[in-house]
């Protein structure tokens, strides 16, 4: 899944560039999510997410 796609799930109601801003600042500020995605490979800027990337941001954030 790309990262602007999991993005707008989780903010449908603004423009693709903040949505993927808002997503970015919410994983920047989750310092266990972000740890968690580094050891699975993500950097940020990724636009990527692999099944595994997604399901973890899912769990820490709940589902879009």
């Amino acid at each position: 899944m790309q990262f602007g796609q999991l993005s707008e799930l989780y903010f449908p109601s603004v423009t693709s560039s903040s949505a993927r801003r808002k997503l970015r600042d919410w994983i920047r500020s989750n310092h266990s999510l972000q740890s968690a995605l580094r050891g699975l490979g993500w950097k940020e800027g990724c636009r990527k997410l692999t099944p595994k990337m997604v399901m973890l941001i899912m769990q820490h954030l709940g589902e879009p």
